[in-house]
């Protein structure tokens, strides 16, 4: 993970956060798998007859990995760009894209849409020794493969969101054109806090014990970095472990737009408001690929 500097659009100086040492990424890791919320796995389904065509994929993480499984919806005419699918911390796993309407819109927009499962809990590939971060980084390197030189996006549901600011922040994330953002906390331990106080001395602990983990872990000087591309956040009022402020805080650092919805909750804002949720998102790409006059070429953020 690069060490560098970036000017937000707030005017704030911000470095992008290092990564911690192997050894303590690996006990971090442990933790928070530990911490997180428990999921009841579902057995993955096909993808339902209206998202036809598509291809399932198998995305390599590197020697000694299982590959993630992921699923490859080819554009609707000629291909103008690829969209990144990062699937909230859900039983569904990338079957949370089966519905609302985000795939069927991106194709129809020409995009490439790639979505992929995290290893370790929706997925039926093990958790690997570190940050999930690294599996988005991994389906990101598939999507710029597959893209073959098409302008690239991201669109990542709260935890596929969360794990998204890190890769974008990176080296492996400078070639993304444009960003977008569903319920995405600033931080793992601050959610948890809001959302499972019982476990708050756990959370204490590896806040105290982690502290590289945890200063890598907020998302603030991690979006700072996106100021260089358009990008726009969403989140519900109604969101306790996210709340509409912290959003807007998100939002202010990278320069990005932002679109509260009024009566939502925790991944609600797609039922109550899709249209204005999907043509922000249409919107912030469009203004991605226009800036990018070339395969790889970022943008600045001016959306």
């Amino acid at each position: 993970m690069a060490d560098g500097l970036a000017v937000s659009r707030a005017g704030v100086v911000v470095a992008s956060p290092r990564r911690p040492g192997p050894l303590e990424e690996r006990l971090a890791s442990w933790l928070f798998a530990a911490l997180a919320p428990r999921l009841s796995a579902r057995s993955p389904a096909d993808p339902p007859p209206p998202l036809a065509p598509f291809e399932p994929v198998e995305i390599p993480r590197g020697p000694g990995l299982d590959p993630l499984p992921g699923t490859w919806y080819p554009s609707v005419g000629p291909a103008r760009g690829a969209t990144l699918l990062a699937p909230p911390w859900s039983p569904l796993g990338q079957m949370f894209f089966h519905r609302y309407g985000r795939v069927p819109a991106l194709r129809e927009a020409g995009f490439d849409v790639l979505t992929f499962e995290f290893g370790g809990f929706a997925a039926r590939s093990r958790r690997r020794p570190g940050f999930l971060d690294l599996d988005a980084a991994d389906a990101l390197a598939e999507l710029r493969r597959r893209a073959e030189g098409r302008p690239l996006t991201v669109w990542g549901v709260s935890a596929g969101g969360y794990w998204l600011h890190p890769v974008l922040s990176s080296d492996g994330g400078r070639d993304v054109v444009a960003a977008f953002f569903e319920d995405v906390s600033s931080h793992f331990i601050t959610w948890s806090k809001r959302m499972m106080p019982k476990r708050m001395p756990a959370f204490l602990y590896f806040q105290t014990v982690y502290r590289s983990a945890y200063r890598f872990l907020d998302l603030g000087a991690h979006a700072a970095q996106l100021a260089r591309v358009p990008a726009a956040y969403v989140g519900g009022a109604l969101d306790r472990g996210v709340p509409a402020a912290e959003t807007r805080d998100l939002a202010r650092l990278a320069g990005a737009r932002c679109l509260i919805v009024d009566d939502a909750d925790h991944l609600q804002a797609i039922r109550r408001d899709p249209r204005g949720l999907l043509d922000l998102a249409l919107e912030t790409f469009e203004v991605g690929l226009q800036k990018a006059p070339s395969a790889g070429t970022v943008g600045s953020n001016e959306a």
